[in-house]
């Protein structure tokens, strides 16, 4: 497997202004220095290990005759054959660029800066540029920039918006069509993800390799140049081999057993969503649902499992119009159970000849191929390589066994004052003992102590200084970053990231029916059955309570209990990591959200405070169920209908609408709380039913196209529901928490107050507990030079000229980087990156060149000395960054000498220290070797 590639990433307005240069310039936009190194602050994005990358860069050494596709430097390789184009801007007629100089359309900023000796520059009366917010004298010539630029308080302002030559839709409505030139290469529109689509971007790939790669990627199906296509769902599926993976699995076409998906049909009372006659609404009443109850799942036989993957059940696979989870099974056992013994006597398609050739059944649903041609045909098309691009995971969120709860579950519960404290107690618990007990503060950053660790960070070097030293922790270093760790603890509480007991589970859906499937012999009914799950997570016979992402109202909430099965238990070697369920003939897929089994994921747990609360209204709140169906757009395959399509979809409102569904929560549970029944709150409740298929609907905008306006409809719930007090936007105080740590800051425009509702109360107990605790008192806290007291023993004079060598060489260094960094605020994006990337090469030669200068203990401890004074305080972090920037320094060797007395946790069931359950008892470095 090769290492990512880095890749250049473009703004469309910078391309555009390129290809239409004004000055009679050769135009382009530099992706390497003179020198021949790379921009690191243009080449931002990356080409992750993938199917494309494998075969692009076997295309390209077919094509070119080499091998340099990419080019190494530093240990990363960068590549200039592809690179990815955002359109976050319009081009103007005058366009910002560094340093506040807005230049006129058609002009390069190394034109101007060759020209430009003051603060504006004119040719031929013609305005090109003008800097901005830099104190400068007055010039007439100013007016020629007018109206858009003035003078004023001593430097050229930007008085009015430059007017715009080339929305965004047009310049990727002209890119699409036209591609561009870059360092030499021609660049025309390749692909783009489902995640990019959403934010605007798109790959763009060198000219010479795109028809080669199209032609691959499209596995046979290359429908031709204004020929009708679903073109969403084209687009989604011949990017599914730019996922990034972790490693490969050969599976040969001939391994395959392609058996028919299952619908379970069934009438069930919904929270029915429709769109009709041009208004979204919900409805309470009887609905058909039909379920795909394999949908997007494969079994792989356990012999084919890569040993690497042996102690996991699920590997998530890709391919060439294949995206599919698929999940350990020994298929071969069921069929001699079952006297299996010929291929005849399988219900499907497959090439194998032999019944022990069958390693991986699958349906249509993971074969994307099938929405435009035959299965055979893809089998005939198949490759055997797929890429192996996840498997499931355990937690580890503060103690092995714990999973962080999530706002949306909280709030869409109805918890009591008490209830909240409750659930709160094990964390302020877990909270105080991180903050009183530095062995259990290690055990929380999982440090491996007693080794040192390179300090890349401060806190790395907190980290690798913990480890090695246990008098550390008295030291004001420690105490700042214990500090600092317990506020960002506290933070994440507020944010309703709550430990529980339990995990993520990956979904596993009627695997054991598959299976009969396979061989013509299921009925159509679950082996479960409603309400019935089976885990090894948990203790079978227990309640467990499941929350999928999104998760939006308390229709969304699924309770389950643990069922024990003994035909899962012969055929299915699962992980606690996965969670068989059954869809067959009951509302699970709507329930939670539009879930599917191509790795979608529960939050289980067995917590009884939450499980008590959902159960209270399991069966008053009707389950948001989906009848919004995509429409049939026809689109032609062409750069236009491309690009109409990708305008559509980078436009995402998922997070408003998330925002939204919480807000009318709140007002719900307040509602409730003040009295009011449920009966009176059914309209509320409906339209939050109506948010959860928007939510559902706005994330698969990417494969499909509906034909009504999100915008629109969030309007109209708005209207009716949000509540204003002098023409402010009222909402709760958790949204002011959550703003903030968005970085959209506190609205004027809205008033937030104390909802009664759950997320409010875990709010506000957690601001309590966060104001009321405070650190015990401690003796003054000791210097770091004291964790290496019997090196000043060492020679008398020893080491003070070589001391204040290294000091005065790290005085030079900072003088330096705080001359780069001035003016860094007024900065934009691209100057701050590479500003970033020429200080980070200062700071990696600034600790070779330190540690070469210190070379005895005796130094290390007197510039240790020497930082604890006022006159050093400048430099201090500067030293102590360079000092463990490496584990071999001698700063950490005279720091290492008592490691093996570092105390720690260990594991012992009769401990004195509680951890959510699990007891520890403190050991150290040394009793554990």
């Amino acid at each position: 497997m090769s290492d990512a590639v880095r890749i250049a990433s473009l703004e469309a307005k910078d391309i555009y202004n390129a290809a239409v240069g004004a000055c009679g310039e050769t135009r382009d936009i530099p992706l390497y220095y003179p020198d021949g190194t790379p921009r690191y602050r243009v080449f931002s994005n990356s080409l992750d290990n993938s199917l494309d990358l494998m075969k692009l860069k076997e295309i390209y050494s077919k094509v070119y005759r080499k091998k340099d596709f990419s080019e190494e430097y530093k240990g990363q390789e960068y590549s200039r054959h592809v690179i990815n184009v955002k359109f976050g801007y319009s081009h103007r007629l005058f366009n910002r660029s560094s340093g506040g100089v807005y230049i006129a359309e058609g002009y390069s900023l190394p034109y101007v800066k060759e020209r430009m000796s003051g603060s504006i520059l004119i040719e031929n009366g013609r305005p090109i540029a003008v800097r901005t917010d830099t104190p400068s004298e007055y010039s007439e010539d100013i007016k020629l920039f007018s109206p858009y630029f003035g003078y004023k308080d001593g430097a050229y302002r930007l008085v009015s918006g430059s007017p715009v030559i080339m929305s965004s839709a047009k310049l990727r409505e002209y890119l699409y069509e036209n591609g561009f030139e870059c360092g030499g290469i021609r660049y025309v529109r390749w692909k783009r993800s489902s995640g990019s689509s959403r934010v605007g971007k798109c790959l763009f790939i060198n000219e010479k390799l795109y028809e080669r790669m199209h032609k691959w990627e499209c596995c046979g199906i290359e429908p031709e140049e204004g020929s009708e296509v679903d073109l969403a769902a084209f687009e989604a599926y011949i990017a599914l081999t730019a996922s990034s993976i972790t490693d490969t699995l050969e599976l040969p076409p001939e391994s395959f057993l392609i058996i028919p998906d299952h619908d379970s049909v069934f009438t069930t009372r919904a929270a029915n969503v429709t769109y009709e006659n041009g208004v979204l609404s919900a409805k309470e009443e009887n609905v058909t649902v039909s379920n795909s109850i394999f949908d997007g799942q494969s079994l792989l036989d356990i012999s084919a499992f890569p040993e690497k993957y042996k102690k996991r059940s699920m590997l998530l696979l890709r391919q060439r119009m294949f995206k599919s989870a698929a999940f350990k099974c020994d298929i071969q056992r069921f069929f001699r159970d079952n006297g299996i013994t010929e291929i005849s006597q399988l219900s499907g398609i497959t090439l194998a000849r032999d019944i022990g050739e069958i390693k991986i059944i699958t349906t249509p649903s993971s074969i994307k191929y099938t929405k435009f041609g035959g299965v055979k045909k893809w089998l005939r098309k198949l490759e055997s390589v797929f890429g192996i691009v996840k498997y499931e995971k355990s937690t580890r969120h503060f103690s092995d066994g714990m999973v962080s709860c999530h706002y949306q579950l909280i709030n869409s519960l109805r918890l009591s004052q008490g209830q909240v404290k409750e659930l709160l107690r094990p964390a302020f618990e877990y909270i105080s003992s991180v903050r009183d007990e530095p062995a259990v503060l290690k055990h929380h950053l999982s440090l491996e102590c007693g080794t040192a660790r390179a300090a890349y960070t401060k806190n790395d070097m907190i980290f690798g200084l913990m480890s090695v030293n246990e008098k550390f922790s008295d030291t004001g270093l420690y105490r700042e970053f214990r500090q600092r760790l317990v506020r960002a603890m506290i933070r994440e509480l507020k944010r309703g990231h709550i430990p529980i007991n339990g995990n993520y589970s990956v979904m596993l859906g009627s695997g054991v029916e598959m299976l009969l499937q396979s061989i013509g012999r299921f009925d159509g009914k679950g082996i479960l059955g409603e309400g019935r799950i089976y885990t090894e997570r948990f203790p079978f016979g227990k309640k467990l309570l499941g929350s999928r992402s999104p998760h939006v109202c308390a229709g969304n909430i699924f309770i389950a209990e643990n069922t024990d099965c003994e035909l899962i238990r012969r055929y299915f070697p699962l992980s606690k990591e996965v969670v068989y369920v059954d869809a067959a003939n009951n509302n699970l897929l709507q329930r939670l959200n539009g879930a599917d089994f191509d790795s979608d994921s529960l939050l289980l747990t067995d917590n009884e405070i939450l499980l008590e609360a959902a159960q209270r209204g399991y069966d008053i709140f009707t389950v948001p169920t989906n009848s919004v169906y995509a429409e049939k757009t026809k689109r032609h395959y062409t750069k236009r209908e491309q690009c109409e399509l990708d305008i559509k979809t980078s436009v995402n409102r998922i997070g408003e609408i998330i925002n939204l569904s919480q807000l009318l929560n709140s007002i719900y549970w307040e509602n409730i709380n003040s009295g009011r029944s449920h009966e009176r709150n059914r309209a509320l409740y409906l339209d939050i039913c109506s948010l959860a298929v928007l939510s559902n609907i706005e994330i698969d905008r990417a494969k499909k196209e509906f034909g009504f306006d999100t915008a629109k409809e969030l309007a109209v719930i708005k209207k009716r529901h949000c509540v204003k007090e002098n023409g402010r936007s009222v909402k709760p105080m958790f949204f002011k928490m959550i703003a903030e740590e968005n970085g959209f800051g506190v609205s004027e425009l809205c008033v937030y107050r104390y909802f009664d509702t759950a997320m409010d109360k875990v709010y506000g107990e957690v601001s309590r507990f966060g104001s009321a605790r405070s650190l015990r008192t401690l003796p003054q806290p000791i210097a770091l030079s004291a964790l290496a007291e019997k090196c000043a023993r060492l020679g008398r004079n020893a080491g003070y000229q070589k001391r204040d060598k290294a000091l005065e060489y790290i005085r030079s260094v900072n003088a330096k980087l705080c001359e780069l960094y001035s003016g860094y605020d007024e900065k934009n994006r691209e100057e701050r990156e590479e500003i970033n990337d020429l200080a980070e090469h200062m700071k990696i030669e600034c600790m070779s060149v330190f540690n070469s200068l210190v070379n005895s203990e005796k130094t290390a401890f007197l510039i240790l000395k020497a930082i604890e004074e006022d006159e050093n305080r400048d430099i201090r972090h500067r030293v102590l960054r360079s000092a463990f920037g490496s584990t071999d320094t001698v700063f950490y060797k005279i720091m290492s000498e008592e490691k093996a007395s570092v105390r720690v946790l260990v594991p012992d069931k009769n401990g004195d220290i509680d951890i959510f359950g699990r007891r520890y008892r403190i050991g150290s470095v040394g009793d554990a070797e």
